[in-house]
């Protein structure tokens, strides 16, 4: 089966979960954590309605989070973390390719974003506290965060004007949450909850921004690396430097050493540089080989070895007109593969005209069936699921397909 892939990311430790910032004042105890039942998941022979049913989901975005900590924008990444992850007896293993998710040498001197007026009377609090949380981070590496107040007013997340929006959110399991460079414009979101502006303990709210603006720059969670000896996430990370106990990025109740305030200390600051640079300087990464992009592996393509409408090697950006607008809504397939879901955006961006050697959608099978994708005039069902999933309608098919057959058209569309 054919699924979407889950996105990776560079932190401290660079992989790839999108952070949250979810203190617990009690510590890391199962009994205080708001999100337990969620992160516990283990090789329980539970089936994927089973698990996902017990699995939080943000009723204003419709994202899933899984771990307490990291967000799944849709149904099929969702089932390919629990095919992946969940069945196996793991949580988070997210896969990062080799390639650390950051902004790039223009982008990361323009970090725009904005702050929406529906903070009300905490409007102008917030906007003090990005403009400090994000000095300390410019303070440290060479990044530039801008606030675009004239986005104020329309500050959503369908705002293409700005990198990322600020917005708040009310009776999240978290203070805040971010997200990671390599997101697309609509999830690249710092929410934060009303309950980050009460009691949050020996922690500042500038201080979370300051632990939610490092995510937003790439930086994962110091807790997860094995120095730690708890909270752990996963292992796919490249550290930038040696462990730190007391990193604006490690929890406190994960065993963290920093029982004040979150602040940078010096090895954030190291980790920062060697990732962005020292403010007014270059990255200090270790140099790639010649006739390789910074930020790719050695050998993976990137030119033009194959056309849009089959899956391959990366392609560039400069290969067509199509090439460019599909890398321009996902940089994954010219940054690391042009897998089945690039494919499938060849004819949702470029137009069915575009791989006219393939095959159309058909009718060659009943929705309750996995095959070649069906047209969305095969049935009404048909016509429901491809509405809701284009991949069904572009590309193949899978069980996916058929769960939302089963979901959206009622157990009879399968003779159930």
């Amino acid at each position: 089966m054919t699924s979407l892939r889950l996105r990776s990311a560079l932190m401290l430790t660079s992989s790839v979960l999108v952070g949250m910032f979810a203190l617990q004042i009690a510590g890391c105890s199962a009994g205080s954590d708001p999100t337990e039942g969620i992160d516990d998941v283990e090789n329980s022979g539970v089936s994927f309605e089973e698990w996902k049913d017990t699995v939080y989901r943000e009723p204003h975005s419709g994202i899933w989070i899984v771990n307490g900590d990291t967000p799944i924008v849709d149904e099929r990444a969702l089932h390919e973390f629990f095919m992946e992850h969940v069945q196996q007896g793991a949580l988070i293993v997210h896969q990062a390719g080799g390639v650390d998710a950051k902004w790039d040498d223009t982008q990361k001197l323009n970090i725009s974003y904005c702050v929406s007026t529906d903070f009300g009377a905490n409007y102008q609090t917030i906007v003090d506290i990005m403009n400090g949380a994000s000095a300390a981070w410019e303070a440290a590496a060479n990044v530039n965060f801008v606030h675009l107040n004239d986005q104020d007013a329309t500050c959503r997340a369908d705002n293409a004007n700005v990198v990322f929006d600020v917005n708040p959110v009310s009776g999240q399991p978290y203070l805040a949450r971010a997200f990671f460079p390599n997101q697309t414009r609509p999830t690249r979101n710092v929410l934060v909850d009303s309950t980050a502006f009460g009691n949050t303990g020996v922690w500042t709210l500038e201080g979370i921004m300051r632990h939610e603006l490092g995510h937003t720059l790439g930086f994962r969670h110091e807790h997860t690396r094995p120095e730690s000896g708890t909270c752990f996430e996963d292992n796919n990370y490249r550290p930038l430097t040696d462990y730190d106990a007391s990193s604006v990025m490690h929890y406190p109740q994960c065993n963290g050493a920093q029982k004040g305030d979150l602040v940078l200390t010096q090895k954030d600051i190291e980790g920062a540089q060697a990732l962005y640079g020292a403010p007014g300087a270059t990255p200090t990464d270790p140099p790639v080989d010649p006739g390789t992009d910074p930020g790719t592996d050695p050998g993976t393509g990137g030119a033009c070895a194959h056309d849009v409408c089959a899956a391959g090697e990366r392609l560039d950006a400069g290969c067509d007109e199509c090439a460019a607008t599909v890398c321009a809504a996902d940089s994954y397939c010219c940054q690391i593969s042009w897998d089945s879901v690039c494919v499938g955006a060849v004819a949702q961006l470029c137009g069915a005209a575009a791989c006219s050697a393939a095959p159309a959608p058909t009718c060659a099978h009943d929705v309750c069936q996995t095959g070649e994708a069906l047209d969305a005039s095969c049935s009404a069902c048909a016509t429901t699921v491809v509405t809701r999933d284009a991949y069904c309608g572009s590309t193949e098919w899978d069980d996916i397909c058929v769960q939302e057959a089963v979901e959206l058209c009622g157990e009879a569309a399968c003779g159930g």
